[in-house]
């Protein structure tokens, strides 16, 4: 199976919602850590910049994990401008399974041979501004998690000035 680590938009159902032929609830999510990864306002699509992932041994950021099914895969991917639907990519998909931390309340049972992809910024920039809709969905996203979660989320993430 495939299972989607979302970070930014990604972390409440309507930032899902309408980017696969699947509809989510709030239940389909399961909070998680990702080790290895900082988050960060650096992912650039048509001149404006979004929450995006970079590489960090000695960062961790918290987001939740979600079922892809497989046939929802590409139409996800063209959403989010990744490397195998775009000539101009922000975003690869990386496989973090072996990174992930799953909150010990959770229902989630993950196999061997799940995979777990989350969306790498490809070209980091911090050239543009960020959009004023974004902000309004990640602080929307943020209070549907709770305040311990939306806590670790902001001392994790840069601060927008």
């Amino acid at each position: 199976m495939t299972y989607i680590f979302g970070y930014g938009s990604l972390l409440f159902t309507p930032g899902i919602n309408g980017r696969t032929r699947k509809s989510y609830d709030d239940c389909d999510l399961t909070e998680a850590w990702l080790f290895g990864y900082r988050r960060d306002w650096n992912a650039v699509w048509h001149g404006s910049r979004y929450l995006g992932l970079s590489p960090d041994k000695s960062s961790t950021v918290n987001g939740v994990i979600f079922h892809l099914p497989d046939d929802c895969f590409n139409d996800f991917a063209i959403t989010e401008g990744s490397e195998k639907t775009n000539p101009n990519p922000i975003y690869k998909f990386v496989d973090v399974r072996k990174q992930i931390g799953i909150f010990p309340d959770a229902d989630l049972i993950l196999t061997p041979k799940d995979r777990i992809l989350t969306c790498v910024t490809i070209n980091p920039s911090y050239e543009y501004d960020v959009p004023s809709y974004y902000k309004t969905l990640i602080d929307r996203a943020l209070e549907v998690r709770g305040t311990g979660f939306k806590t670790e989320f902001w001392s994790s993430t840069p601060r927008l000035t």
